[in-house]
């Protein structure tokens, strides 16, 4: 797990620059580490993208504002080199590691549960890709596509600047920041391209159009692009929904917890549903159609029930809520 990899790299680490902990500036090293540790610590074990930039930002700033940093401190000559190894390491486990664990678990096992943790990270990510500049006035730069032996053609995409540099070192290009969804249009209406190439070379993990339609159908499910959403406790108790969730988890073992909310969307909050959001040690792909199933005929009060795995955004909205169930 992506967490549990960083959390040994920071060990290593802490170890290593206890042992030469001669002056004030190692010991508030030191201080600082212990901090950003208990943090990681504190997040879920599937952590978001959201909960790294926070982790790379404490990071950066370690990294940045100490001269410590950019002198020698660590006489001894293989703790000097592991003390640079394991900088190097961190640093790569908060740029990119995330993202290469949700590929490979989707890799591995493609269920709604990968699918949901791997959307939440790619569409907050970061990416870099190269642009075309117009040839005309007043028309926009373009994406640039790279088509595969099998005359299959993909946007590339990359997490660093050293593996876009592979591919783009010349001035017929210019490096663009981007957002996944900013791709839209133009793998969407377009039948010639397929779909986008994530670190070409490196971990080669495509993404075809029909995934690239899911994963905006997604986003735009749960939260649109610059949409409010509210959560809350609905006016009025939906007891008989809650009776009826309440009966099947108790023959549900696989239910540790959960918790029923009420969320508004859209504009004026005119899309109104319940939340479930589920703590479970089942998937979701097994157990939410085993759910919908049992509240069949119950009454919801004209609302819909939105099912969602305890984890992720939905994690931060139960923060402030009591489950309704616990096992």
């Amino acid at each position: 797990m992506f967490k549990a990899k960083l959390l040994d790299c920071l060990g290593c680490f802490q170890e290593l620059i206890e042992r030469h902990n001669q002056n004030q500036n190692i010991a508030y090293m030191c201080n600082r580490v212990d901090s950003i540790r208990d943090m990681i610590e504190s997040f879920d074990d599937c952590m978001t993208y959201s909960d790294v930039s926070e982790a790379r930002k404490l990071f950066d700033e370690l990294f940045s504002s100490h001269s410590v940093f950019n002198e020698p401190f660590i006489h001894d000559k293989q703790d000097s080199l592991l003390f640079q190894k394991l900088v190097e390491e961190i640093n790569d486990l908060l740029s990119s590691g995330i993202l290469r664990e949700v590929m490979s678990d989707f890799k591995k096992y493609v269920t709604q549960e990968n699918f949901n943790r791997l959307a939440d990270v790619l569409l907050d990510y970061p990416f870099i890709t190269a642009v075309v500049p117009p040839k005309e006035e007043n028309l926009s730069f373009a994406f640039l596509g790279h088509t595969t032996d099998e005359g299959k053609t993909f946007f590339q995409i990359f997490t660093s600047d050293d593996l876009f540099l592979t591919f783009y070192d010349n001035e017929d290009y210019y490096r663009s920041e981007i957002n996944l969804l900013q791709f839209g249009d133009a793998i969407l209406n377009n039948e010639e391209v397929c779909g986008i190439l994530i670190n070409p070379g490196v971990d080669d993990f495509f993404i075809t159009r029909d995934e690239f339609g899911a994963i905006k159908s997604y986003r735009e499910s749960v939260l649109h692009i610059g949409e409010q959403v509210f959560i809350g406790l609905p006016a009025k108790d939906p007891v008989e929904l809650k009776n009826a969730l309440v009966s099947f988890f108790e023959t549900e073992q696989s239910v540790i917890k959960a918790y029923l909310l009420w969320m508004a969307r859209g504009e004026g909050g005119q899309n109104l549903s319940h939340v479930l959001i589920i703590d479970s040690s089942d998937d979701s792909d097994t157990l939410f159609p085993k759910i919908a199933q049992a509240l069949e005929g119950v009454d919801t009060d004209g609302a819909p029930v939105d099912m969602m795995p305890c984890e992720g955004s939905a994690a931060q909205w139960v923060q402030d809520y009591e489950p309704f169930f616990e096992r």
